[in-house]
């Protein structure tokens, strides 16, 4: 649709004003989405096809009383077994590892013990798609107590085989360092391309003088709740994973909850500061909320926080989140107040 709106796609794509006012924000607007249009094309219809099954589950209710069913036949995946309580030695794991290799034609890219010691214990593994663009690679399960082969998926079908490298095109696992960059760069353009669109339309819409309608002032409180507020979600979500305790039952919906109450209480909360401040104030507790996250990263993990490059990398970034939310606070502190409409009596008098 927005192909169809902009008729001026392609000139558009050639013009950025700086420091405009709200024609820099169309500018920026038309060219993130331009520059970017066949990653958005792709990243998109390859995400529903991922997902394609979670939107659309009603074929595979329809055909299979159980679920689970379709991904074993589709997939080549070993029905899953329930643990029998029976202890039982675990076999040794690098002969499975080889015979998978060959009797899979390539090196193994992952493996998966299920209820080790149980006498249900399974090795599940997997081969590497190395340089290959689909996601999903074919995979044999071995018996745990054993090292009886209990299944092999069988090489896919066409339909299975593009499915994958659909997976594959919007996962982008086979891509090395610089196409990842450029991709994440891309998915960034993706995000400015629709955070300019919100703001643009309160802003075409937003009369000097005149007090907003309401869906106007629903619009702008939904999109601080939604630019500013999300971050802070995410922030959350991060440090719940960090500070609730390792085994306290429940612990991953923990962490999803607090990702939700606190965007929600952030949602809520705005609606009770100005506009301009309620930005401000988003954005400032989202800056505070990434900045803590690598301080309880080196609190909780300081061996690994010191000396892991995952680690660093991953603290680096939440900075640099910190550092932009807290760039974004001060821009929106320095935004000037609406002016309010004066009464039509007062202005009539005068």
């Amino acid at each position: 649709s927005g192909v169809v709106t902009h008729k001026r796609i392609f000139a558009d794509f050639f013009t950025l004003r700086w420091n405009k006012g709200q024609r820099s924000w169309l500018d920026a607007h038309n060219v993130s989405a331009v520059l970017a249009l066949p990653y958005h094309a792709v990243i998109t219809y390859t995400g529903l096809v991922t997902l394609v099954v979670m939107y659309m589950p009603w074929p595979i209710v329809a055909n299979y009383p159980q679920p689970a069913r379709f991904a074993q036949e589709a997939y080549g995946l070993a029905a899953d077994v329930e643990p029998t309580g029976r202890p039982a030695p675990l076999v040794a794991i690098a002969p499975l590892v080889r015979d998978a290799e060959r009797r899979l034609g390539g090196a193994a890219g992952r493996l998966v013990v299920s209820h080790p010691n149980d006498a249900a214990a399974t090795v599940t593994v997997t081969r590497g798609n190395g340089a290959s663009v689909a996601a999903r690679g074919v995979s044999a399960t071995y018996s745990g107590t054993t090292g009886r082969l209990l299944s092999a998926s069988a090489p896919p079908g066409a339909a299975i085989t593009t499915a994958n490298v659909l997976l594959g095109l919007h996962m982008a696992q086979f891509a090395g360092p610089a196409l990842r960059w450029t991709l994440f760069v891309l998915g960034l353009s993706g995000v400015a391309m629709v955070g300019t669109g919100l703001l643009l339309w309160t802003a075409a819409r937003r009369r000097p003088g005149a007090a907003p309608f309401f869906g106007l002032r629903l619009v702008e409180r939904l999109n601080i709740a939604i630019i500013a507020g999300l971050p802070l979600g995410m922030a959350a979500f991060l440090l719940a994973n960090r500070l609730l305790p390792a085994g306290m039952p429940g612990r991953a919906d923990a962490e999803v909850a607090a990702m939700f109450w606190t965007w929600g209480a952030a949602a809520l909360l705005q609606c009770a500061r100005p506009p301009r401040l309620a930005w401000r104030d988003l954005f400032a507790l989202g800056a505070l909320a990434f900045a803590a996250i690598p301080i309880v990263d080196a609190l909780a993990t300081p061996r690994l926080a010191a000396g892991d490059p995952l680690f660093l990398a991953f603290d680096s970034a939440m900075a640099a989140m910190a550092v932009a939310l807290a760039f974004a606070s001060r821009r929106a502190a320095r935004i000037p107040a609406a002016p309010v409409r004066r009464s039509a009596r007062k202005v009539a008098h005068a």
